[in-house]
């Protein structure tokens, strides 16, 4: 392999070793599977946040525990068995007295890792409203009274001199949506909704790498998050704010642009807890709109302005290409055809795209062969003087109408396309419990083997699709070596080394996208299969024999 294509090869692995942050994964061990309550539980023993990077007030801390406390003495614990709830054709929502608030979400059309609908608010969820004049928060009050039908339930409640309504209504033009009206004759000081975000995906760590509370002020869309340590934030004139992990979403959106403070912190055995404290401005009605659902970006563009936000596309070019060419096809597609179909067809828009680009950089890599055997004549000639030897060089390629550069703009070209769909596929909705072969999950990675132990780097699994990912790799390095070893071996060290590390970085993908670079692999093995039958440049050699036959 030449000195060029070795360069090459190695920013490719270092761009794809800052990008692999995004697609971590790694196995769960029998710790990490708790329940919710029991993670619940250990928060309540372990409070020592980093007081530092912490901007949530000690009282609204001391109100969350004291809530989580009463919600496990007989008083709090349960509703007399008396299930309130709205359900719709795509979600199931229960409410409790206490505190007349959202107790429970569930998806009905949708499954997590274990096979039960999704649920994206449980018991251990905080919803409460302060109210000043009263000196009450709405959280430690049981509501008693309550009116429901079909699209709304109304709590109130009546108790020397307070008088507390709060009601509940399921929107008719988006299913994954509920409104909430307050209404007092005490100012409502703050909202605190603390919710621990219950796992719903195969890979805890990819579940923890992905989960993000997002924000919007107005202008721009912008993310905290706790994977590697606990953050706080402080955010003016926020218009919505979102909880949201790989695959769904929980979002709440006021009417009015509100001040609030943000945090989001791993708990132990890795779930996450996120906070939100906002300040409603010493309003005595409040009108809340609540967002329960999947990340589709059709669903989230209809709740509020720049929701769909939510779904990170990548940076500017790379998310506009996702958004108006692989959304639409996407969205098209995946209710009409297998899932590995629909990653087959994607390999070959992007092959599609990309052919004259292939094409031109198949007849510039031809012709560097070819007068690099000009080069290695001189480089004989010239040992000593390698300025002289980088003149000649570069005047060769001028007589043979060769630029290199041009190599460096065509790779620079592909990369937006290449990242697009490196962005795009563990994201992929469609691609979600959809099973392939000895893939149960295309967008989880695939185990054939778990280790027992974690590997830096690799992860505790071995993943097949990663290996095959990895033949493939050596393949296409010793089809386009351009220079045999002295020994007459084409597969040298760097071509097992790059090989290796393909695996290795690969292993904690989600099998979709190892399973699509597998088949980008492939084509290209058969486009570079047709461009040599089909592509002729006997004239090109001639003129470059006849300058070695003038050299010797």
């Amino acid at each position: 392999m030449n000195k060029s294509n070795f360069i090459g090869f190695l920013v490719i692995g270092f761009l794809i070793t800052i990008l692999l942050s995004r697609n971590q994964n790694t196995t769960l061990t029998p710790q990490q599977n708790k329940s919710n309550e029991n993670i619940v539980s250990d928060l309540n023993k372990n409070d020592n946040v980093d007081k530092k990077t912490d901007l949530t007030s000690v009282e609204s801390k001391d109100i969350i525990k004291k809530i989580r406390s009463d919600r496990n003495s007989s008083v709090y614990s349960c509703d007399n068995n008396e299930e309130i709830f709205l359900e719709n054709n795509d979600i199931k929502v229960y409410f409790s007295k206490v505190g007349a608030c959202i107790q429970r979400v569930i998806l009905k059309n949708y499954k997590d890792f274990t096979g039960e609908n999704v649920e994206l608010l449980c018991k251990s969820n905080i919803l409460n409203f302060n109210l000043s004049d009263y000196n009450l928060n709405t959280a430690e009050l049981r509501f008693e009274n309550y009116i429901i039908n079909s699209k709304s339930v109304e709590f109130n409640f009546t108790a020397d001199d307070k008088n507390i309504s709060i009601i509940y209504e399921i929107n008719d033009s988006n299913n994954f949506e509920i409104k909430q009206y307050i209404k007092s004759g005490s100012v409502i000081y703050n909202f605190i909704f603390d919710d621990i975000l219950k796992r719903q995906e195969i890979s805890l760590e990819d579940c923890k790498n992905r989960t993000t509370i997002n924000y919007f002020d107005g202008s721009s869309v912008s993310d905290i998050n706790g994977y590697k340590s606990d953050k706080s934030l402080s955010v003016n004139k926020c218009k919505w704010v979102a909880f949201k992990q790989k695959f769904f979403t929980t979002g709440v959106c006021f009417i009015n642009d509100i001040n609030c403070d943000i945090s989001i912190k791993n708990i132990k055995d890795g779930l996450s807890e996120c906070y939100l404290n906002a300040k409603l401005n010493n309003l005595k009605e409040i009108e809340i709109r609540y967002f329960f659902g999947p990340n589709d970006y059709k669903i989230m563009k209809t709740f509020t302005d720049s929701f769909e936000k939510n779904i990170y596309l990548g940076f500017v070019l790379v998310s506009q290409f996702n958004k108006y060419v692989i959304l639409p096809i996407c969205g098209y597609l995946s209710s009409r055809l297998y899932s590995i179909i629909l990653i087959i067809l994607l390999v070959l828009l992007l092959k599609l795209l990309l052919l004259p680009i292939a094409y031109k950089i198949y007849i510039t890599t031809l012709k560097m062969q070819l007068v690099n055997k000009i080069v290695t004549i001189l480089r004989s000639r010239t040992t000593k003087n390698q300025q002289e030897l980088a003149m000649q060089q570069i005047f060769l390629y001028r007589e043979f109408g060769i630029n290199p550069l041009k190599m460096l703009l065509y790779n620079i070209v592909q990369f937006p396309f290449i990242i697009a769909l490196y962005n795009y596929i563990p994201i992929e909705f469609s691609f979600r419990n959809s099973s392939f072969l000895w893939c149960k999950d295309l967008s989880s990675y695939d185990s054939i083997l778990d280790i027992g132990f974690n590997i830096p780097l690799y992860g505790s699994h071995v993943s097949l699709s990663a290996i095959l990912l990895g033949f493939t790799m050596l393949i296409y390095l010793v089809m386009n070596n351009t220079q045999v070893e002295q020994s007459g071996n084409k597969v040298g060290s760097f071509h097992i080394f790059f090989m290796i590390f393909m695996v290795v970085i690969s292993n904690r993908f989600c099998c979709a996208l190892n399973i699509y670079y597998l088949f980008f692999n492939v084509v290209t093995f058969l486009v570079q299969f047709f461009l040599n039958k089909c592509v002729d440049i006997t004239e090109f050699k001639n003129r470059v024999d006849k300058k070695i036959e003038q050299l010797k």
